[in-house]
């Protein structure tokens, strides 16, 4: 926890517009940002997590004890750029659970299409089948989930006792589209793909497009 908390008062917000990056970096480094800046790691290494606690709820509790020390003034102008960055940081690792999905089902693909010489069949429905499962909170996914033949073909069977996603494969003969939906940042719809196209014997992956 500590660690992640004092990464976060020099990596700052990655993830926002380029220029609010380097303006928010700035602010907690410099002068105006020292005692907030202080409060944070003093605070953080004094987090002591309890079983079933949040990692939302650990920052909010340092949060007050931060709040508590410094003048209203420096918090004022300080949180929003620490909020930012908590937020930015969140969303950037639940990304990161779509882009291991996509690149399993792209390699389990590509080695089904090199024994069968076919692609896999499309997803009779996604995983979840209701986009919603994954937009109000972390989802549990089931066994049902991941029984889709589609998957099996792919050997993906992800251990994903957390997912953020709604995950999908369209094939064609000659063409394939894996598709993350999700919502890292609450209430902003995020969409991952990656497509292949079968060009001389094998498949021709492109780069994952983040939307």
């Amino acid at each position: 926890m500590k660690t992640l908390l004092l990464g976060l008062l020099v990596l700052g917000t990655r993830g926002v517009a380029h220029a609010e990056v380097d303006a928010d970096q700035a602010l907690l480094s410099g002068p105006k940002c020292k005692a907030f800046s202080a409060a944070v790691q003093r605070e953080a290494g004094s987090v002591t997590p309890t079983p079933g606690t949040s990692p939302e709820k650990l920052v909010a509790n340092m949060l007050e004890g931060v709040k508590a020390s410094i003048s209203a003034a420096e918090w004022k102008t300080c949180s929003g750029a620490f909020t930012r960055g908590m937020e930015a940081y969140r969303s950037k690792s639940i990304e990161a659970e779509a882009k291991v999905v996509l690149n399993q089902a792209a390699t389990g693909l590509v080695s089904h299409f090199v024994e069968s010489g076919k692609l896999c069949p499309s997803t009779k429905h996604p995983a979840p089948a209701k986009l919603a499962l994954v937009a109000r909170d972390v989802y549990t996914p089931t066994a049902a989930d991941w029984a889709d033949p589609a998957w099996t073909c792919v050997a993906v069977q992800p251990d994903l006792k957390k997912q953020h996603f709604q995950y999908e494969l369209k094939t064609t003969p000659t063409s394939a589209e894996i598709i993350a939906r999700g919502y890292p940042t609450p209430g902003r719809l995020v969409t991952f793909t990656r497509a292949g196209k079968v060009e001389g014997g094998s498949i021709k992956w492109g780069e994952v497009i983040r939307k």
